[in-house]
């Protein structure tokens, strides 16, 4: 006899319960657990995600608008102090500085950069001109680089510069453009600084949009340094054939002139020849911007010889003022390895300076023997340069009230310093001034720089291209 199979409506409900309550107790535990785990009720769980999701959010609107008010800033930059200020005015603390350091393309200084820009705390962006270590630089794809403190640092190239400039703290980050690097954006502090997130994020996004300022600036500039070199060289053929005739016939080699008619064609001439000066200052500036002024070097340079013909310039120009004119010049000094022509270029511009800023007392020039390398020094008693206009006084394009006076009254003297620290730097040298107006009015100012007396890269330079053009 065959039984059946179906079970009872009360068995079949205690299995469909047994299920539910197993359900039940699964989902409970599970709650407990998600409790256990958060320390809250899922809702206020839930509530705090929310809220951290709306933090993110609006600090990533900050983010783009900071970054539309500095894109905005990049694009109306007209030089690098203007990129400089844009990102400074985005610092939030005042203690904090701001540098600019653009990488030196000149081949002689590979390995340092310029200080094109700089805020101190208090102070207005200004522009510089100062060789920075590249060392200071982060590398490719590396992180911020942030020193709090730099007296807990071990001791290292960085700390031990970071001591020299007076800076405690230290956050910079690098400007690189594909794999070229243009130079660093740092952030500074003369005290120990524990730099906030908002100006890291600063520092951060203030690399990311300089970049493409920079790159501007520097096409904009090498455009305008081509159409320089081609204008001034332009001007200078026609200037030349004026500047010929005017001599054959204030010699009398076309006929006979009286003296008040060579008075005049002499006054012509000179006249003429400052402007052929102030064009050859044009191209040199032209050239130095973009990079193309080479030296023609030489390896037997005698300072004496060039000294006779600095001295016969500084004698003309003091003619007729209460200013006498010294010479302290070691005996025995070696000929030296350099571009005869821009040395006594150098020379010219430093006593020229001196002379005509100088209305009583004296000019001194020095040269002395140190070792492998020569010290020169021009020091006048003239009206001095306050410190503040000190580093501009080297750059070039930079219009400051020191330099329209400290260069002398006439137009296109101002460029002459510039030159001159530039030609220095290309022989191996440094330039660099002293005067304290304020504390010394009566000493002026003192200009010394250094040149290697035999220097291995331009020794090197004369062998792969021994015959060079001379620009």
């Amino acid at each position: 006899m065959l039984h059946s199979q179906r079970r009872s409506p009360i068995f079949l409900a205690g299995s469909f319960f047994a299920a539910i309550l197993e359900r039940l107790t699964a989902r409970l535990s599970k709650f407990t657990a998600l409790r256990r785990w958060t320390g809250e009720n899922p809702a206020a769980r839930l509530e705090q995600q929310i809220a951290e999701r709306t933090r993110d959010l609006e600090a990533a609107q900050r983010r783009l608008t900071q970054l539309d008010r500095l894109s905005a800033v990049m694009n109306r930059a007209a030089d690098y102090a203007e990129v400089l200020k844009g990102v400074a005015d985005e610092v939030t603390a005042p203690a904090v500085g701001v540098w600019l350091l653009l990488v030196d393309a000149e081949p002689y200084a590979a390995k340092t950069a310029l200080l094109a820009a700089a805020r101190s705390p208090g102070q207005d962006v200004m522009p510089a001109n100062r060789q920075i270590p590249a060392f200071v630089f982060p590398l490719p794809d590396e992180p911020l680089r942030v020193i709090t403190d730099v007296e807990r640092q071990p001791d290292t190239p960085l700390t031990a510069f970071c001591r020299e400039a007076g800076l405690r703290a230290v956050a910079s980050a690098g400007l690189f453009a594909g794999s070229r690097t243009l130079g660093a954006l740092v952030f500074t502090g003369e005290t120990p600084l524990e730099f906030s997130a908002s100006d890291l994020e600063t520092l951060r996004i203030g690399a990311q949009v300089a970049v493409v300022a920079i790159e501007r600036l520097q096409a904009v500039e090498s455009v305008r340094s081509r159409i320089l070199a081609g204008v001034s060289h332009d001007l200078r053929a026609p200037l030349n054939i004026m500047l010929n005739y005017t001599e054959f016939v204030a010699q009398g080699m076309m006929g006979e002139v009286n003296d008040s008619q060579r008075e005049a064609l002499n006054k012509a001439l000179e006249g003429g020849q400052r402007l052929l000066d102030m064009i050859n200052d044009v191209v040199d500036a032209a050239r130095i911007e973009s990079g193309m002024l080479r030296l023609v070097i030489e390896d037997d340079i005698d300072l004496y010889a060039e000294m006779a013909e600095v001295k016969r310039m500084a004698l003309a120009l003091l003619h007729g003022k209460p200013v006498r004119y010294f010479e302290d010049i070691d005996p025995h000094l070696p000929r030296i390895v350099g571009d005869r022509r821009r040395i006594r270029q150098i020379l010219h511009a430093l006593v020229a300076n001196a002379a005509r800023l100088t209305e009583s007392g004296s000019v001194t020039v020095s040269i002395k023997l140190r070792a492998a390398e020569l010290l020169f020094a021009v020091i006048d008693t003239g009206p001095g340069i306050p410190v503040e206009d000190q580093d501009r006084l080297f750059a070039l394009f930079v219009p400051t009230d020191a330099s329209e006076a400290r260069v002398g009254r006439r137009a296109g003297q101002a460029m002459r310093l510039p030159i001159a620290h530039h030609l220095v730097r290309a022989h191996g040298g440094q330039l660099w001034l002293h005067s304290e107006p304020h504390r010394e009015p009566e000493h002026g100012a003192a200009f010394f720089f250094t040149l290697p007396v035999r220097s291995p890269a331009l020794l090197r330079q004369m062998q792969e291209t021994p015959v060079r053009q001379a620009f």
